[in-house]
């Protein structure tokens, strides 16, 4: 299975939900397989609260990707046929930019600092990536819990543009003590 990780750089910034702007940013990705001539084949993964990038296959840490079970040749998501791309949200801290990146209009660490981003700047955020990457329409959306928290947002408002919508363990509101729960099984 062809794997790339690279990080796409947004010189332009992005203007947040809270009003707040990022005059530059950075999104990580992991693609795995090939992009068809047309781009048709592209298939977009997100991630849930304690995600990140690496969905599938050993990265170079020897970590396996949370969906390597669905995500590979012949798996339910077949790198063969599909261009598979996810990306580290927005604020994230595994590589795209967040509290411990470098905040380029001071040149210190953003810490505290960081704004605040929320549901609609990740969509926002992955539609600017959808853009550089030149797919017009993303074949499918797949993901869980969090992930798909954002695409219950872009099938509502139609901000990126996708042929099938596939949720996950989702639903459209949680309550703060879910995400506590979800720290304390974390630990």
């Amino acid at each position: 299975m062809k794997v790339e990780t690279k990080i796409f750089n947004f010189e332009d910034g992005i203007d947040l939900e809270n009003g707040a702007k990022l005059s530059s940013f950075e999104l990580i990705v992991e693609m795995y397989g090939e992009l068809n001539e047309d781009k048709s084949n592209a298939v977009l993964l997100c991630h849930a609260f304690s995600g990140n990038h690496h969905a599938a296959g050993k990265n170079d840490e020897g970590l396996i990707g949370w969906w390597d079970q669905l995500v590979g040749p012949e798996k339910a998501i077949d790198t063969n046929k599909y261009f598979v791309v996810c990306c580290n949200n927005l604020g994230g801290c595994s590589g795209s930019s967040g509290p411990i990146s470098i905040n380029p209009d001071n040149g210190e660490i953003y810490g505290s600092s960081f704004p605040q981003v929320s549901v609609v700047d990740w969509v926002n955020s992955q539609k600017m990536l959808t853009d550089k990457l030149g797919i017009s329409k993303w074949h499918f959306i797949a993901g869980g819990s969090l992930g798909l928290h954002m695409y219950v947002y872009v099938y509502m408002y139609g901000c990126i543009y996708i042929y099938i919508y596939i949720y996950i363990y989702t639903h459209t509101y949680t309550h703060t003590h879910t995400y506590a729960n979800q720290g304390f099984h974390r630990q």
